[in-house]
């Protein structure tokens, strides 16, 4: 049996820019130094470098990032690698639905039986998620800063999948107004995977929502970044102190803002 074709590697680089939509429907690269300074502010927008249109910083006018990313195209989604990080060496963790219901019984008396039967199913039969390298990494920093897992050990699954071009929904979906990252397995009937732009990570960045017999390989790496062996040197420690201290201004200034969402994606 002929080996499998090594999956293509799509360029790797997280200094990158915004690709936004206009009013008027043009498309136009924004710096991500301008984006981030515009976003923090409540109606914060940026020109249109065709029309000169003010485009709002918002989820839904980022578009496509990559208008010529291969992901765009059903037909090569199966030549590429993807990516997810997980805490779980062995990914998808085996024995997933028995721990979800046991995670959630605390849960059962505070809703209506049938309630919470529809939960649990929905937990357990949650889509799995691919997306670039980028968007992985980004993924476990995300987890690490904003939930309970900054003394968890990571692991990097690299992906192989087996989609034919029809096995894939059309329509690459906005995350910002289209249900994507909490998908179940019946959520993607009649397809098997669904691809939609990122606005977690990465934005604008194309990620897929997929059923796990679709795997076809995966190679993991453990990621020991919270076991440094050399202590970073102080200059290095008195810098991530003040790039920490602006992070929290940044955010008691975002406390005092209208909410809305960090980043978006509309597909060009």
């Amino acid at each position: 049996m002929p080996a499998a074709p090594t999956p293509i590697e799509r360029s790797v680089s997280f200094e990158y820019d915004y690709r936004m939509r206009c009013p008027n429907g043009h498309f136009s690269q924004v710096p991500s130094d301008l984006f981030r300074s515009q976003w923090i502010i409540a109606g914060g927008t940026v020109p249109c470098e065709v029309c000169g249109e003010s485009i709002a910083v918002l989820n839904e006018n980022i578009a496509v990032r990559d208008p010529d990313d291969l992901a765009l195209d059903r037909e090569r989604i199966s030549d590429l690698a993807w990516y997810h990080t997980s805490t779980h060496a062995d990914w998808p963790p085996p024995g997933y639905a028995a721990t979800m219901a046991e995670e959630l019984q605390w849960s059962r008396q505070t809703m209506p039986e049938h309630v919470f039967a529809e939960m649990i199913h929905r937990e357990q039969t949650k889509a799995l998620h691919l997306g670039t390298y980028e968007s992985a990494i980004e993924n476990m920093h995300r987890r690490i800063r904003n939930q309970a897992d900054r003394a968890s050990q990571f692991y990097l699954h690299r992906v192989s999948v087996h989609l034919a071009a029809d096995d894939i929904d059309p329509e690459v979906r906005h995350e910002s107004h289209e249900e994507a990252s909490q998908l179940t397995l019946d959520d993607l009937a009649p397809f098997q995977a669904v691809r939609y732009i990122n606005i977690e990570e990465s934005p604008g960045s194309i990620s897929l929502a997929i059923k796990p017999a679709t795997i076809a390989t995966i190679q993991t790496l453990p990621l020991p970044w919270t076991s440094l062996s050399v202590p970073p040197a102080a200059h290095i420690v008195e810098a991530v102190a003040l790039l920490d201290a602006e992070f929290e201004e940044i955010n008691a200034q975002l406390r005092g803002l209208p909410s809305h969402d960090f980043v978006t994606a509309a597909a060009g």
